[in-house]
């Protein structure tokens, strides 16, 4: 009989928040990977995807629902999860998914099948370390060849100062001594306001620590989220951040290569790093130092990586692959995009040149989107490095399909719309009841669209049923709500929003968010 390995403490009785995850989507994954150079798996054919520590599955049933002739896969511990997943999954009559309630350390993954993609968000540095090695053992064992792996976890140097503090309070609060996790969490976040509101010369001496300090005697004051939300993340026992060099040479072991960060800004180091530090990586040429030094540079603190397995560099199938697969297309009108690209450290880089002067010309032009065959007079490598930037820029968009057009109306005018998929339905109304965040899924991207603040989830919802924004009324379902949210002045609590910013804001959503969510067929006008 197989050993059970040590799994610590997590957290089992507390139920953690889901939305969909934009990176762990086939399209962001497959677009990262080719725009380094690597052939991804096609996302426009049926696949094979699983989730470990899914959570209730709320992103891999919105793909299940966007890809029917794919296939999902997703493993968590906690049986709230898996019950609320599988409810969703009745609900919508999928066939295509399957939730596992089961413990990593027990289940046995041998009669698993191969995977295209398998992904792990939010649990790898919460995990003890047998547990991380079974979960790359299978991921070895289990992705096929040229398929991808992500993998988000928490990074040094960036986060060296935190896990200490962490460590304390567990020790402070130990698991055995607390009748729940939220009871437990509590008696944490009271340990740890006693202990900032004295004087602590540690979190003087380590900025991190004391902001994440802050963030959460802040947050849980006026949201119990997120004390369920330090229940996960700070009293784990297994929690660690890692470097990234301990992270690659794990992963290579079980013959995968590094594919890039899911984040395509990340892998030009224009961009990744300030304009003094470039000349560095003359000198520094392996990838596994290359993406260290840089973590350092940047006080990383923490990484969203991808992986592929047995893939070897080709930049000009990549290319290939993007120019069949990919549309491309601008959030907003394209006059009103700046074409400097802010880089860490304050520089600025200049979006100029051919390729883009020419990206630029056909959308002035009129074109509602472009693929790379527009831009066949370049070279390959010159074009993906553009297009890299264009969406560092975060205002331009990616879809495997064509966009909707955009349908215009004055912004006094009473219009009904409808949202698509229907679970977009679904995350709005979660969203709107809790006042947080969420993210909409699009059928043209076959996954993510586009996520919406807790403030923009209210105005949506308020178009949705009303045709248009009272904002009075809006204010008055304000007045109680004490969690802070961003303005376009900076941030203050919902419940001291005067009646005139919320008509600033939503003419801002209005020019913005609306147009790009018909675009992506979320919002239809009836």
């Amino acid at each position: 009989m197989q050993e059970r390995p040590y799994v610590g403490f997590y957290v089992q009785d507390v139920e953690f928040r889901s939305i969909v995850v934009t990176v762990q989507t086939p399209l962001r994954m497959c677009l990262s990977a080719s725009l380094s150079g690597f052939l991804p798996p096609d996302p426009c054919r049926a696949f094979r995807y699983c989730d470990l520590c899914c959570g209730d599955g709320t992103t891999i049933i919105a793909l299940a629902i966007l890809n029917p002739e794919s296939e999902f896969w997703g493993i968590d511990f906690n049986p709230q999860h898996i019950k609320k997943g599988q409810e969703r999954i009745e609900r919508y009559g999928l066939k295509n998914v399957r939730l596992i309630q089961a413990d990593l350390a027990e289940i046995d993954f041998k009669d698993f099948p191969e995977f295209d993609f398998i992904t792990i968000n939010g649990a790898y540095s919460w995990l003890e370390e047998p547990l991380r090695q079974k979960i790359l053992d299978f991921v070895g064992e289990k992705l096929k060849e040229g398929g991808l792996f992500y993998v988000q976890y928490m990074a040094l140097p960036g986060r060296i100062s935190i896990e200490p503090l962490w460590k304390l309070i567990q020790r402070l609060v130990p698991p055995e001594k607390y009748s729940s996790g939220r009871e437990r969490a509590k008696k944490g976040l009271y340990f740890l306001r006693l202990l900032a509101k004295r004087g602590m010369f540690y979190l003087q001496a380590n900025p991190p620590a004391a902001r994440a300090t802050q963030f959460y005697l802040t947050t849980t004051k006026n949201d119990e989220y997120f004390i369920d939300h330090f229940a996960h993340n700070a009293l784990a026992s297994g929690f660690r951040p890692f470097y990234f060099y301990e992270i690659y040479s794990e992963i290579k072991k079980r013959g995968l290569e590094f594919a890039g960060s899911v984040d395509p800004a990340l892998n030009d180091l224009e961009l990744a790093v300030p304009p003094t530090q470039v000349p560095t990586f003359f000198e520094i040429t392996d990838i596994e130092l290359v993406e260290t030094v840089k973590d350092f540079i940047r006080n990383t603190m923490d990484r969203r990586d991808l992986f592929i397995k047995g893939g070897v560099k080709d930049f000009s199938r990549a290319y290939e692959f993007l120019k069949e697969r990919i549309k491309i297309f601008p959030a907003l009108p394209v006059t009103e995009i700046n074409r400097v690209l802010p880089v860490i450290g304050g520089a600025r880089i200049p979006l100029k040149g051919p390729v883009y002067d020419k990206v630029f010309k056909l959308f002035e032009e009129g074109r509602s989107f472009i693929t790379l065959e527009d831009l066949g007079e370049f070279q390959e490598k010159q074009v993906l490095k553009a297009l890299t930037r264009l969406l560092a820029t975060q205002e331009f968009e990616v879809a495997l399909k064509e966009p909707y057009p955009e349908v215009s109306f004055k912004e006094d005018e009473e219009v009904k719309f409808e949202l698509y998929p229907e679970i977009n339905e679904e995350f709005l109304e979660e969203a709107r009841e809790e006042f947080f965040s969420c993210v909409l899924v699009s059928e043209i991207t076959r996954g993510a669209g586009s996520p919406l603040s807790p403030l923009e989830v209210l105005f949506l919802s308020e178009l949705k049923e009303n045709g248009r924004v009272d904002f009075e009324r809006l204010k008055e379902k304000l007045s109680s709500v004490t969690k802070v949210v961003q303005t376009l002045q900076g941030q203050k609590p919902a419940n001291a929003l005067s009646t005139e910013e919320l008509e600033r804001m939503f003419k801002a959503f209005s020019k913005r968010k609306i147009p790009l969510l018909m675009k992506l067929g979320i919002l239809k006008v009836l």
